[in-house]
Protein backbone atom coordinates (compact mmCIF):
# COMPACT_ATOMS: atom_id res chain seq x y z
CA UNK A 1 0.00 0.00 0.00
CA UNK A 2 1.21 3.49 -0.86
CA UNK A 3 0.70 4.86 2.67
CA UNK A 4 2.97 2.18 4.13
CA UNK A 5 5.65 2.80 1.52
CA UNK A 6 5.43 6.55 2.14
CA UNK A 7 5.91 6.03 5.88
CA UNK A 8 8.89 3.75 5.31
CA UNK A 9 10.54 6.15 2.85
CA UNK A 10 10.22 8.94 5.41
CA UNK A 11 12.15 6.80 7.93
CA UNK A 12 15.21 5.87 5.87
CA UNK A 13 18.10 7.48 4.01
CA UNK A 14 18.19 4.87 1.24
CA UNK A 15 15.78 2.33 -0.20
CA UNK A 16 15.46 -0.26 -2.93
CA UNK A 17 11.96 -0.60 -4.33
CA UNK A 18 11.73 -3.86 -6.28
CA UNK A 19 9.27 -5.62 -8.59
CA UNK A 20 7.82 -2.41 -10.02
CA UNK A 21 5.90 -3.57 -13.07
CA UNK A 22 2.48 -1.95 -13.29
CA UNK A 23 3.12 0.01 -10.07
CA UNK A 24 5.91 2.13 -11.55
CA UNK A 25 3.73 5.16 -12.23
CA UNK A 26 2.30 5.18 -8.72
CA UNK A 27 5.77 4.79 -7.17
CA UNK A 28 7.13 7.56 -9.39
CA UNK A 29 4.29 9.86 -8.26
CA UNK A 30 5.01 9.05 -4.61
CA UNK A 31 8.72 9.77 -4.97
CA UNK A 32 7.87 13.07 -6.67
CA UNK A 33 5.50 13.95 -3.82
CA UNK A 34 8.29 13.23 -1.30
CA UNK A 35 10.80 15.28 -3.35
CA UNK A 36 12.90 12.17 -3.89
CA UNK A 37 12.50 11.59 -7.63
CA UNK A 38 15.64 13.58 -8.45
CA UNK A 39 17.54 11.30 -6.06
CA UNK A 40 16.33 8.05 -7.57
CA UNK A 41 17.59 5.76 -10.32
CA UNK A 42 15.76 3.07 -12.25
CA UNK A 43 17.40 -0.29 -12.95
CA UNK A 44 16.02 -2.87 -15.37
CA UNK A 45 17.44 -6.33 -16.12
CA UNK A 46 20.38 -5.78 -13.75
CA UNK A 47 23.49 -7.74 -14.64
CA UNK A 48 22.19 -8.78 -18.04
CA UNK A 49 23.62 -7.61 -21.38
CA UNK A 50 20.50 -5.52 -22.02
CA UNK A 51 20.36 -3.85 -18.60
CA UNK A 52 19.18 -0.24 -18.35
CA UNK A 53 20.11 2.22 -15.63
CA UNK A 54 18.77 5.74 -15.81
CA UNK A 55 17.64 8.62 -13.63
CA UNK A 56 14.03 8.12 -12.61
CA UNK A 57 13.06 11.37 -14.33
CA UNK A 58 13.89 9.77 -17.71
CA UNK A 59 11.69 6.71 -17.20
CA UNK A 60 8.54 6.10 -19.23
CA UNK A 61 6.49 4.44 -16.48
CA UNK A 62 4.03 2.92 -18.96
CA UNK A 63 6.43 0.16 -20.05
CA UNK A 64 8.21 -1.21 -17.00
CA UNK A 65 8.93 -4.92 -16.54
CA UNK A 66 7.99 -6.63 -13.29
CA UNK A 67 11.58 -7.44 -12.35
CA UNK A 68 12.87 -3.88 -12.23
CA UNK A 69 13.75 -1.61 -9.34
CA UNK A 70 14.25 1.94 -8.15
CA UNK A 71 17.14 2.85 -5.89
CA UNK A 72 16.68 6.07 -3.96
CA UNK A 73 19.07 7.87 -1.64
CA UNK A 74 17.62 10.74 0.39
CA UNK A 75 20.81 12.81 0.46
CA UNK A 76 21.61 12.01 -3.17
CA UNK A 77 25.27 11.54 -2.28
CA UNK A 78 25.29 7.95 -3.46
CA UNK A 79 25.02 9.11 -7.07
CA UNK A 80 28.02 11.44 -7.13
Amino acid sequence: ETAILKARLNEVDAAAIIKLGRHAGRINDLLTELSLSDRAHYIERAGMPNQRILPLAELDTKNVPYFSMILVHRRGEAWT
